[in-house]
């Protein structure tokens, strides 16, 4: 049985790589197939599905939409949708327009902390057609010597309950759920163990959840 990677980035969101990197690197790692899931966006999909027929490599078209339950940001992730659907894009816009909010929003804490930081210099990080989010925002943090790496950026400011950590209203998973189903595609809960929220999974599952993430860093 060949390996894959099912939960990967590209610069479209909050990777570091190109769609056409990120191919090249799973074929050098050995793997089948890889499965390409930005936040909130699927522009990174069609040069990855390029690049994986000129390498061999078989891309699976993916997405992590961002969403809330009980205040608690839950990813879900969707796999071989239509990703050229319209009305699924335009739902992702408005999840993307929500992140800008979000952007907005923590930066403005981090003014309000003493840190001088602008909006500008965030969205200055953003490559072409992708994401900016807290990745870009931590960048920042660290070409100014607020902090040492991007790691202590989360662990001070930016991580879950630290001090600039900020959630604004989002969709629901079951929303997202319906979503992905809506545009043919197969919807899985990202990182279970990090919500720890068992009557969560117990709703995706009534509803038709396909799947969960078991193999992450951040699990036991």
């Amino acid at each position: 049985m060949g390996k894959a990677d099912l939960h990967t980035h590209t610069r479209a969101s909050d990777g570091w790589h190109t769609p056409e990197e990120l191919v090249r690197m799973a074929r050098e790692a050995g793997l089948e197939a890889v499965a390409v899931t930005d936040h909130d966006t699927v522009a990174g999909v069609q040069d990855a599905l390029e690049s994986g027929r000129k390498m061999g490599v078989d891309v699976l078209p993916g997405v992590e939409i961002s969403t809330l339950h009980e205040g608690v940001e839950v990813h879900v992730l969707g796999y071989a949708m239509d990703f050229e659907d319209p009305v699924f894009l335009r739902r992702l816009q408005e999840l993307r327009n929500t992140r800008d909010l979000r952007n907005r929003m923590i930066v403005e804490r981090l003014q309000q902390l003493g840190i001088d930081i602008q909006l500008e210099e965030v969205y200055a990080k953003q490559q072409k057609d992708g994401n900016v989010g807290r990745p870009h925002i931590a960048a920042v943090l660290v070409e100014k010597g607020i902090v040492a790496s991007v790691n202590e950026a989360f662990e001070e400011y930016l991580g879950t309950g630290k001090k600039a950590y900020i959630v604004p209203p989002r969709i629901s998973p079951l929303e997202a759920l319906e979503l992905i189903h809506g545009a043919g595609g197969v919807c899985v809960l990202a990182h279970p163990g990090l919500y720890k929220k068992d009557d969560l999974l117990k709703k995706l599952i009534a509803k038709g959840l396909d799947g969960i993430e078991v193999f992450h860093p951040d699990h036991t």
